[in-house]
């Protein structure tokens, strides 16, 4: 198993990517005055976190990742 070197800078970079964006949104949702302001901030967090799973799904799949390894990231 393993990522193929032309996925490692695809769907590798679509992971990092809605990854991070879950933190920077969730980071960004504190600095919000309003609390509508910090639930959209949030909501937005939430979609991204389904983002990442769906790129997830995609690499169990394709078995660029182990059941197991897809286990411990879905949770975590």
């Amino acid at each position: 198993a393993g990522y193929p070197a032309g996925e490692r800078y695809a769907l590798t970079s679509d992971i990092r990517r809605s990854a991070n964006s879950v933190i920077a949104n969730t980071a960004e949702s504190h600095g919000r005055y309003y609390f509508a302001d910090k639930v959209r901030v949030l909501y937005t967090a939430r979609g991204e976190v389904e983002e990442t799973r769906s790129h997830l799904q995609v690499s169990l799949g394709r078995n660029y990742i182990s059941k197991a390894d897809f286990e411990y990231l879905d949770k975590n």
